[in-house]
């Protein structure tokens, strides 16, 4: 009998499938494009295959390459690894084969018993965020900021008091499939909550956008938007009064409204931080922007681990948030990439409980730096 194969539920994509067997699934990754069709990526895979008797089998995802920035690439290579589980909770690593000319990726599975999981990393979907949220309640205050493309709240939460003499921004899973940028944010949610952020919270007030692309969370989509756009492009060109870009770029829109109408009240924004995945760590920050705030800030994640080097302004686009935040309103941001691929500091590819402690790292980072 052939696997049978579910991803009728929150993030679960395999893209198009095209043969099943007892022993074998090939499937065209899914690949996202955007409104210009100059980008697409593929880079996210997660379903369920029931019937699988405990025996091996492998899934064979065909059609991995994607263009960015107009140039041919590929998201997934050699470096990547995958998440196997048994229970659709506990997650372990597996070691693909990348094939580059055949632009194909082959997964061994090798379930213990009738279902198996498989993602590209330890899922976490809005469901995850919410019971993050009860548990830490009522430290937390929750609003939306509106609704997205299709009608999801974005979820926008605060930790302290708005009457605080600091602020500290947080933004996670611009693009859908980086869920180790939620992971992250959950450790450093963790800590801020506890007893050990008790003078920090008197000092600085959080402010946190936990998902701003619930749509394509939900539908196992990798990078772009419902119509298309890039949710870490276009910032310096998205203007939250304009009626049609409120329709295209409702996620920017809201998010960018948020942050001036705190700025037009006076109050202040000491860091904007921005949490991505890629394969290799590294903190990017605007040309210009560079102060001992961002310096002292990399200084310190380095001591707890961090891998990856200090850049000024290899974002390379006006329209990336840390980029637009910087020349038009002057607030001080950076873009953090967490490493998927084997890094140094494991020696192995990161899991989310690695990266559940680095957020907590990253929280201790801020509180030497604000809270003192």
């Amino acid at each position: 009998m052939s696997l049978r194969i579910d991803t009728a539920f929150d993030g679960g994509n395999l893209g198009t499938v095209r043969e099943v067997t007892a022993g074998r699934v090939v499937a065209a990754i899914h690949r996202d494009h955007d409104e210009l069709d100059h980008c697409s990526q593929a880079t996210w895979y997660y379903a369920r295959f029931d019937g699988c008797k405990a025996r091996p089998f492998e899934v064979v995802l065909t059609d991995l390459g994607g263009v960015y920035n107009g140039r041919p690439g590929h998201s997934i290579d050699e470096r990547d690894a995958a998440r196997v589980s048994d229970d659709g909770v506990h997650w372990r690593t597996v070691y693909p084969v990348f094939d580059r000319d055949a632009c194909t990726w082959t997964i061994p599975v090798d379930p213990v018993g009738d279902s198996v999981w498989v993602a590209h990393l330890e899922p976490c979907v809005d469901a995850d965020l919410r019971r993050l949220h009860a548990e830490l309640a009522p430290a937390f205050r929750t609003a939306s900021l509106g609704p997205t493309v299709e009608g999801r709240p974005l979820p926008f939460w605060t930790l302290g008091d708005d009457s605080a003499p600091h602020a500290v921004w947080l933004m996670a899973r611009q693009h859908a499939w980086e869920t180790h940028t939620n992971w992250c944010l959950e450790g450093a949610l963790r800590w801020l909550a506890s007893p050990a952020a008790e003078a920090l919270r008197r000092r600085c007030v959080f402010k946190i956008l936990p998902l701003m692309d619930p749509d394509g969370v939900v539908h196992g989509k990798t990078r772009f938007n419902t119509h298309g756009y890039d949710l870490n492009r276009h910032w310096n060109a998205t203007d939250p009064a304009d009626p049609d870009l409120r329709r295209l770029r409702p996620e920017i829109c809201a998010a960018k409204g948020a942050v001036t109408d705190w700025l037009a009240v006076g109050r202040p924004i000491d860091l904007f931080i921005n949490l991505h995945d890629t394969q290799l760590d590294y903190l990017d920050a605007p040309a210009g922007c560079d102060g001992p705030l961002l310096l002292g800030f990399h200084k310190h994640l380095c001591a707890a681990g961090f891998s990856g080097p200090y850049r000024r302004g290899d974002g390379g686009h006006p329209g990336v948030i840390q980029t637009a935040m910087w020349e038009e309103l002057g607030v001080v941001g950076c873009l953090i990439e967490l490493g998927t691929a084997c890094l140094p500091t494991y020696g192995r590819h990161p899991t989310s409980t690695d990266r559940v402690r680095f957020g907590a790292d990253l929280a201790r980072a801020l509180d030497q730096l604000i809270g003192r």
